[in-house]
């Protein structure tokens, strides 16, 4: 059983450190900069719909097309921003 532990670990490595080189990096890199835009998405749209639900009258001149455009553009800014942090600051072993 401890076989396949090594085995799926290796295979996981050898997926971030293929023949591409750097290329390779950018991987992850999309990878976690997309789940971390989809979650502050999807916690903008939480938001949103709070709003719409506890203020039904000023929630049409809040929440325009303008304003949720410029949300979903802070939420991959941020992500990318988060995810280059993180990526930055972690190194990749291999032995």
């Amino acid at each position: 059983m401890e076989d396949w532990k090594g085995l799926a670990l290796e295979m996981a490595v050898q997926q971030q450190c293929g023949p591409a080189g750097e290329r390779s990096k950018a991987v992850p890199f999309v990878e976690l900069t997309v789940a971390h835009a989809s979650v502050l998405t999807i916690l903008a749209i939480s938001f949103e719909r709070y709003y719409a639900i506890c203020e039904p009258l000023k929630a049409g001149y809040v929440c325009t097309k303008t304003r949720a455009l410029l949300i979903c553009l802070a939420a991959w800014t941020v992500a990318a921003i988060l995810t280059s942090l993180m990526h930055t600051f972690t190194i990749l072993m291999v032995s």
